[in-house]
């Protein structure tokens, strides 16, 4: 369980920095994502095609930075994809607003997925290969 000021932090952060492994170079890549935080799980939807998503397909270990706080996680696949993607999108309502959510979600095919948060980095850990290969 995370403590309340890093779910606090979690739930009312607008960005979320995601650094996952590149299946083809095995480098890190970081990308900006609008997210969710609900019950120790980051919660994102994306298109199939992008390549953060396909790397959490092939390397599920992951670390993201929310503020000045690093964390590292554990993608998991949802299996109920229309429930999960309804679920993130009221989230998402509730965070960003209606107008965001139909104009940037809605009539577009996306996957939930979702990030188990498994403990925060310390800043003396910088590198990304390092922190991934030690989740």
């Amino acid at each position: 369980m995370l403590p309340s000021d890093d779910a606090r932090a979690l739930a009312r952060d607008h960005s979320i920095y995601l650094t996952t492994i590149g299946r083809r170079t095995g480098l890190p890549r970081t990308v900006e994502l609008w997210f969710a935080y609900s019950e120790g799980y980051v919660l994102l939807m994306s298109h199939e095609r992008t390549n953060w998503y396909r790397n959490l397909q092939a390397q599920p270990a992951t670390r993201f930075r929310v503020g000045q706080r690093e964390f590292r996680g554990h993608a998991e696949m949802i299996a109920d994809q229309a429930g999960a993607l309804q679920r993130i999108k009221d989230l998402f309502r509730s965070k960003y607003g209606d107008a965001v959510v139909r104009e940037w979600y809605e009539g577009t095919e996306r996957v939930a997925i979702q990030i188990r948060v498994e403990g925060r980095l310390q800043k003396e850990h910088d590198s990304a290969q390092s922190q991934i290969e030690n989740c």
